[in-house]
């Protein structure tokens, strides 16, 4: 299956937009447990915000899980369909998620990427951050 760097970026922009920090019990005090409540690719799917099939997004899960872009956890449902439990995004994808937030980094990423022949998500990351870090260069030194 090929791997969608444009869904994995929609993903990430979906889950930090939607994800919030898990309430103590019912009660409305502001207390917090510490931890974001836990989003599940079913609501992604359906959320009708992303215009990816439910294969694509599932898999694109799957991959960032493995890259270490997200914490998640695949659900085995007896009752129901399989989904991914998805605890946070990870220090690493919040990291990528803001080397490539912006529409003219993504750009700018995925142009290096070509250039490169590179496609992998590794690949990318990697590429993201080096385009951020010209771009600081270019600003901090002026040239």
């Amino acid at each position: 299956m090929k791997l969608d760097l444009e869904c994995i970026r929609s993903i990430l922009i979906w889950i930090e937009e939607n994800q919030v920090m898990k309430k103590k019990g019912n009660k409305d005090d502001g207390s917090f447990t510490g931890k974001p409540k836990k989003i599940i690719s079913k609501d992604i799917i359906e959320s009708g915000k992303l215009d990816y099939s439910e294969e694509d997004i599932l898999y694109s899960l799957l991959q960032m899980n493995e890259s270490g872009l997200i914490k998640a956890d695949w659900v085995k449902n007896d009752i129901g369909p399989n989904y991914y439990k998805i605890r946070d995004i990870t220090p690493e994808g919040h990291d990528f998620l803001g080397n490539i937030r912006s529409n003219d980094n993504w750009d700018k990423t995925k142009s290096a990427a070509s250039k490169v022949g590179a496609t992998t998500l590794k690949a990318m990351v990697d590429i993201a951050g080096k385009v951020v870090s010209g771009i600081i260069k270019q600003v901090v030194t002026g040239g």
